[in-house]
């Protein structure tokens, strides 16, 4: 994998070592690609903290699937992405915090294929997930909204009883076999804290869905159009109720 960012320009005024000294600090990027990063906030030395801004927009497919490529048997044919966000990163205690606070991510023109196959599986024009916040030292990842609209996918069962996307979104096996005999296989170890996240509201509009059915002789196929689906409390948590509002013409 290779990306060219040119030109560079970094930035640090009154940069000094002495103790809660913070300085201001810029960092813009430009890829030959069209993507361009922006940074910037402030940053203190004694002790390591940082805090600020950042934006990454028009990452486009080359930027984005290029780099992991090798790793998943789909084929990214389309596709850009727009990422913003404010952060702190507090390195003085004993552990590390970081914090993403009040993130937007959003994704144009997204399509996949399968490697070798024009067929388009997942076409999404828009996605857009906003006011994302994410608190590593409490294991808390908050989402306010998740939008998308006009997508279409398409999907089936085959004859073997697998449906597409199994295989679609497995990753790809290493080269190298590993030793799986017991005394060679880590055991995970249970989680005292577990993440908790939340989504306060996922709407997914005008969506096209297509299934095949191929296990009978004669394949069954399934439209829904146009489909609407609206969830709200999204938790990973249990107990926890859902709102659900569900739309689609017959």
């Amino acid at each position: 994998y290779k990306a060219d960012f040119f030109p560079i320009k970094i930035t640090m005024d009154n940069f000094i070592t002495r103790k809660e000294s913070k300085c201001p600090y810029g960092f813009n990027a430009s890829s030959s690609e069209g993507g361009l990063i922006h940074w910037e906030g402030n940053l203190s030395v004694n002790p390591f903290r940082s805090d600020g801004r950042f934006s990454l927009t028009g990452f486009n497919r080359r930027l984005l699937y290029e780099y992991f490529k090798d790793l998943v048997r789909f084929d990214m044919t389309r596709g850009s992405a727009d990422l913003s966000g404010r952060y702190v990163l507090d390195a003085s205690g004993e552990s590390t915090h970081f914090e993403l606070i009040d993130a937007h991510l959003q994704v144009s023109e997204l399509n996949l294929t399968e490697k070798g196959d024009d067929r388009s599986l997942v076409s999404i024009p828009f996605l857009a997930v906003n006011r994302a916040s994410v608190n590593l030292t409490k294991k808390e990842a908050i989402i306010d909204l998740v939008s998308s609209r006009d997508a279409q996918i398409d999907g089936w069962l085959t004859p073997d009883g697998i449906i597409n996307y199994q295989t679609l979104f497995a990753a790809k096996e290493s080269g190298d076999k590993k030793d799986t005999t017991p005394s060679a296989v880590k055991q995970p170890e249970e989680e005292s804290h577990p993440w908790r996240v939340v989504v306060n509201e996922l709407e997914l509009a005008n969506y096209t869905i297509l299934f095949e059915d191929q296990t009978p002789d004669k394949p069954v196929r399934f439209l829904l159009k146009p489909l609407t689906i609206r969830l709200k409390n999204l938790s990973n948590q249990k107990n926890v109720p859902v709102e659900v509002a569900f739309h689609c013409k017959a």
